[in-house]
C-alpha cells in the first residue's frame, strides 16, 4: 500500500470490507465521491491467505483492518443463495415457523426448517472463521451486515446466470416464495451467530423490500445482488450517507 494510501486509511474513514454484496456500497462510493475505504475480496489477489496454521489477511489489508476506525462487514451473506437461488434436483418447501402464513407449495417435497437450518449452517461455516479473523484483527468495532432480500422475478431466461457453477442442477429457479423463507432463515441465523459474539447487525434497510419483503426491482443488479442504489440505502442506514 502506498504512503497516501495510509494516510487516507488512518484519516478516520469507516471501512467496508467483504464478498460480493459489498459492491452495491462500493458502486455508490465511485458514482456519489463518498470519503470512505472499502476492500472486496473477490477482487483483490490473495486477500485471505491459509497457512498451515492459519488464516490472514494480506499483509497491507490487515494494516488498514488495524486502524482505529468503524468497520462494517459485509463477510459472507449468500449462503440462501447458494442453497436455494437455482431449482433443488429435489424441488422443495418447508413452513418458516416465524411466518407460518407465507405460501407453502404442498407438490414439493415438504422438508423440516431443520433441515434447511443445517444446510445454510454447513454453506456459512466457511465464513465464520474469517469473521473470527476480522474481529481479532479489526482497529475498531466492528459492525455485520446482512444480505439484501432476493428478488421476486427471476427468469432463467433472460438473466446471465452463470449456470456452470451449478452443473448438477437444472437450468432453473426456484420458487420466489421459496427463495424468500430460505432468505428469512439464512438471515435469521447470522443474526444469532452475531448475537453469539457481541457483533452488531444491520438488517436490509426496511425501504429497500416492496410489499411482499422482496427487493424491490429498481434496486437489482441481477438475480442475486442488489446495485448502488440499493448500496445507497444501506449507507444511509448505517450513517455513512446523507
Amino acid at each position: 500500500m502506498s504512503e497516501a494510501a495510509i494516510d487516507r486509511a488512518r484519516s478516520g474513514r469507516a471501512l467496508l470490507l467483504g464478498h460480493s454484496h459489498v459492491h452495491a456500497p462500493m458502486e455508490t462510493l465511485r458514482e456519489d465521491g463518498l470519503d470512505l475505504d472499502a476492500i472486496a475480496f473477490w477482487v483483490e489477489p490473495g486477500a485471505l491467505e491459509t497457512t498451515p496454521n492459519a488464516l490472514r489477511f494480506r499483509a497491507d489489508l490487515a494494516a488498514r483492518i488495524a486502524v482505529d476506525r468503524p468497520i462494517y462487514s459485509f463477510i459472507g451473506g449468500n449462503a440462501h443463495t447458494v442453497l436455494g437461488l437455482v431449482e433443488h434436483n429435489r424441488p422443495f418447501d418447508f413452513v418458516l415457523p416465524e411466518a407460518p402464513e407465507l405460501p407453502l407449495d404442498t407438490e414439493r417435497e415438504l422438508v423440516t426448517v431443520d433441515a434447511v437450518r443445517a444446510s445454510l449452517e454447513a454453506i456459512d461455516a466457511q465464513y465464520i472463521p474469517i469473521l473470527e479473523l476480522l474481529l481479532r484483527e479489526a482497529g475498531g468495532p466492528v459492525v455485520q451486515v446482512g444480505p439484501p432480500p432476493p428478488v421476486f422475478v427471476a427468469d432463467a431466461k433472460r438473466e446471465k446466470y452463470p449456470w456452470s457453477m451449478t452443473p448438477d442442477r437444472p437450468r432453473a429457479f426456484a420458487p420466489p416464495w421459496v427463495r424468500y423463507k430460505i432468505w428469512r432463515l439464512s438471515t435469521a441465523l447470522i443474526e444469532a451467530r452475531c448475537r453469539a459474539l457481541q457483533l452488531p447487525f444491520v438488517a436490509a434497510p426496511a425501504e429497500a423490500l416492496d410489499a411482499n419483503g422482496f427487493l424491490r426491482d429498481d434496486l437489482r443488479k441481477d438475480v442475486a445482488h442488489a446495485n448502488g442504489r440499493y448500496g445507497a440505502l444501506v449507507l444511509r442506514a448505517l450513517g455513512l450517507a446523507p
